[in-house]
């Protein structure tokens, strides 16, 4: 794994050190979208300072490996990009669970938008993020 997670990072033209690495690996174990605290929790045993958290995800933003998803909390979080496919979230405004769901009806909205706008001619990019509770805290 160790090995594959240097081939990625080379692969996307940027030096392969053990700080990328092990905050790659953190993504992709966590399996849900982090902000820098919960990284330096996973990466705490590879002792990466938060400022090379910060670094290294601004990094990975632009080499288009992690986006940034706004839950409207203090911090940022990010995720891994999945290149052209995309997907949004339900989120637990009580206990905070983050539910993924591929189902997308950005093009249609934007289409209508689009077609009623009078300054813009295009729609380059969207985030879709639901909050509202699960059904645990609604109870």
């Amino acid at each position: 794994m160790k090995e594959e997670l240097r081939l990625f990072i080379k692969e996307k033209g940027m030096k392969a050190t053990p700080a990328r690495c092990a905050i790659l690996n953190a993504f992709l174990e966590g399996g849900r979208p982090m902000n820098a605290d919960a990284i330096a929790l996973k990466t705490a045993s590879d002792d990466i300072n938060l400022v090379t958290i910060y670094r290294t995800i601004s990094t990975f933003e632009k080499a288009g490996i992690v986006k940034k998803v706004d839950f409207r909390k203090g911090s940022e979080y990010y995720e891994l990009a999945h290149g052209s496919h995309h997907h949004h979230h339900l989120i637990c405004k009580g206990c905070e669970t983050v539910e993924s769901f591929d189902f997308c009806i950005a093009p249609e909205i934007s289409k209508k938008i689009l077609k009623s706008s009078k300054k813009f001619t295009s729609v380059s990019d969207h985030a879709f993020e639901l909050f509202g509770y699960c059904k645990k805290c609604a109870k």
